[in-house]
């Protein structure tokens, strides 16, 4: 992330620009990592659409026996799904091999009557929601062999819900102050490697808190409100949590779901109890209402999509429709009512609509919604079963019984850009290796490493050197023949150290330690400098606090700071700032 700090001497202004980072929260990639694809909830990817079924790459028949397939999760080469028996009234997760359909492994037992639901998968864990009214936990597995890493309280409908992530992958999810009592309902962002809470917002929600959050940028969005007081869309700092303003009530009726999805553009829709479309842009310290659409005949169970160029497609009346994003005008209709009103849509990137009718079928429709595809029906049993593509751009699609069954695009195709690395957090002066992970067969690599000692690369699969503390982001531009794909990850290596600030103009230097840091910061500067004065601000340019440093290596209490990313400018000299990160 770079930022620019122009300083006035005389007026101490200080203006924080930032080119990279509030375009950074963790990007889909190829990869599916949570419902409806990330944090937009934009059931948009980025790998070209499935045309033919006619044979599946693989299919397995000895899947966990299921009433209900659940939602498909991948990162990777692998992916996890739920299989809910509800005559038995138990569900487990399952994790499998992407390219063959190898079971890897099966979630552990948490309980005869536990109601296990895979809510999300990346590269730190696999999100897991059990909703018996005896559990109520969010839990992170371990990847590799689904052993649980922590668990915390949560109020979450696994089904229908994810988490929402930050720049730096912790999960932000739904608790409650009562014993999950909705009507004390929290929103919690939490430690990825730990369970420990990190910031906490208490707010209402509508009926029951799933789909009810979304995410663009630096802000988490989702709708407050509950079923005697007025429904409107908040914004929340997403690093900080704190809530940052609201729109005005939004019509509806008392207590049902909303959906927002945001686009690219961070055009925010919200699906309102009561049939109606709204659309919304955030000014930075307002929303705006840009139209409202009145659908004929609308399902609030319908899950819409935005297509690739920034069109909200969801079904009205049977028929699938395309508004169009800046007056909200039907563009195109399907010419049949063919989809039942609680469809669920992904869009592809080039244009295919996947539908599930949640009736025991799925389809494909054509970009100008006038030709089905195909149509496939796995036996029923598929209503929280969504569409979805992950790496290679594979499909899988399950319902009911023992039958999972994956299927993919043949063709010569552009690359979709990915990497893994075995470690996201090392000491200044270690290497890590990056491993080039995209689909459709790349032929040459740009690599850019904020921090990094080579800070580029041609290389598949370069070692790279952080030798300063910090958090940086990574980017990769794949080519083939075909096309090219650009992939950028904030906040995705962390490096731990001292770091030393010099003044130009001077012999003066100090040095920060540790960095990241916890509840307590150290300073260490050169003789005859003190008393040193500091201000910390935070991303928006806000001045939070002041700090004098009398004499080197004591530790100074900063535990009532929120975590999230700071800077540390000297007002008396010219010393350069100095971004620190608070966990």
């Amino acid at each position: 992330c770079r930022f620019t700090i122009f300083k006035n001497p005389d007026m101490r202004c200080y203006f924080f620009f930032c080119f990279v980072f509030f375009f950074g929260l963790p990007v889909n990639a190829q990869n599916w990592q949570s419902i409806h694809g990330g944090n937009s909830k934009s059931n948009l990817s980025l790998h070209s659409g499935i045309q033919d079924i006619t044979t599946p790459l693989w299919t397995v028949q000895n899947a966990s026996a299921a009433s209900l397939g659940g939602n498909i999760y991948s990162y990777g080469n692998h992916f996890v799904t739920t299989r809910w028996d509800i005559n038995q009234g138990k569900s487990v997760v399952e994790c499998r091999n992407l390219l063959t359909g190898t079971l890897l492994w099966t979630s552990p037992n948490l309980g005869a009557t536990s109601k296990l639901h895979a809510v999300a998968f990346n590269e730190d864990a696999v999100y897991a929601h059990d909703y018996d009214d005896d559990i109520r936990l969010f839990y992170a597995l371990n990847p590799h062999d689904g052993s649980v890493l922590w668990a915390v309280p949560s109020y979450t409908f696994g089904p229908l819900d994810s988490p929402i992530f930050d720049c730096e992958r912790n999960p932000i999810i739904n608790t409650s102050l009562d014993e999950f009592n909705q009507d004390a309902s929290l929103i919690q962002c939490i430690n990825k490697s730990t369970g420990d809470v990190i910031w906490t917002v208490q707010e209402f929600v509508v009926l029951l808190p799933n789909k009810v959050k979304a995410a663009h940028e630096n802000k988490l969005y989702m709708i407050s409100g509950s079923a005697i007081d007025p429904k409107k869309l908040v914004a929340i700092d997403l690093n900080l949590g704190e809530i940052l303003y609201y729109s005005d009530p939004i019509p509806g009726q008392a207590s049902q779901h909303i959906h927002p999805i945001i686009d690219k553009d961070g055009v925010i829709y919200v699906v309102r109890d009561g049939g109606s479309v709204f659309s919304f842009t955030d000014s930075g310290t307002a929303f705006e209402l840009n139209w409202q659409y009145e659908p004929m005949n609308f399902s609030l169970s319908t899950i819409p999509a935005i297509d690739q160029n920034g069109h909200l497609v969801f079904v009205d009346n049977g028929l699938v429709k395309r508004l169009d994003k800046n007056t909200g005008a039907v563009l195109a209709q399907s010419d049949n009512n063919t989809f039942a009103p609680e469809s669920t849509l992904m869009v592809s990137k080039d244009g295919i609509i996947h539908i599930n009718n949640r009736n025991g079928d799925f389809y494909a429709l054509s970009n100008d919604l006038q030709e089905v595809l195909w149509h496939y029906s796995p036996g029923g049993g598929n209503y929280y079963s969504l569409p979805h593509l992950s790496a290679q751009g594979i499909m899988i699609l399950a319902g009911s019984g023992t039958t999972i069954s994956a299927f993919q695009r043949s063709g010569d195709l552009p690359p979709v850009g990915d990497f893994q690395t075995a470690v996201f957090q090392v000491n200044a002066g270690a290497s890590i290796q990056f491993n080039d992970q995209s689909s459709n067969n790349p032929t040459a690599w740009t690599w850019s490493f904020e921090g990094g000692t080579p800070n580029n690369s041609s290389e598949a699969n370069p070692s790279i050197t952080y030798n300063q503390a910090g958090v940086y982001d990574v980017s990769l531009i794949v080519s083939n023949a075909n096309g090219a794909n650009t992939i950028t990850k904030s906040c995705y290596i962390a490096v731990d150290g001292s770091v030393s600030i010099a003044d130009h103009d001077s012999n003066l230097s100090f040095q920060v330690y540790p960095n990241p840091f916890g509840d307590y910061l150290s300073f260490n500067a050169s003789a005859n400098s003190f008393p040193l004065s500091f201000d910390l601000f935070d991303l928006l340019g806000k001045k939070i606090l002041s700090v004098v440093v009398t004499q080197n290596d004591v530790p100074i209490d900063l535990s009532l700071l929120n975590p999230g990313i700071y800077f540390l400018q000297s007002p008396t000299s010219r010393l350069e700032s100095i971004k620190i990160v608070k966990r």
